[in-house]
């Protein structure tokens, strides 16, 4: 079986061909420019969260010195705490034994004098 064709047919058979392929070019170029600003796009987002994970490491070691600064505070007041602690045991103590201590007296003058 032979195929009748008209005059002309390869010709515009190769034109067809040239013209999909510089569609198929023009396309790829598309792709590769959508690529490329995909690529930039996606590096500048991984900048942004760099420096958002810079701030968060700052928040960080703001909070941990702040900590720091807290408990060496508390630690002075306890020890502040204990000391005053000691000083009022110390007062009392005194205290009670100049009472004890003048009780005794008292009861012994009067033990003595009667």
């Amino acid at each position: 079986m032979v195929i009748m064709t008209e005059p002309g047919t390869e010709q515009r058979l190769d034109e067809l061909s040239k013209r999909f392929d510089f569609g198929f070019s023009q396309t790829n170029e598309r792709l590769g420019r959508v690529e490329d600003d995909v690529r930039e796009l996606w590096a500048d987002m991984n900048k942004g969260f760099d420096k958002v994970d810079a701030q968060f490491g700052k928040g960080d070691d703001e909070f941990k010195s702040v900590r720091a600064e807290m408990k060496a505070g508390f630690d002075g007041m306890q020890k502040q705490f204990t000391s005053m602690q000691k000083q009022m045991t110390l007062f009392f103590a005194g205290t009670l034994g100049t009472v004890v201590a003048g009780v005794m007296v008292t009861v012994i003058t009067v033990l003595l004098h009667s």
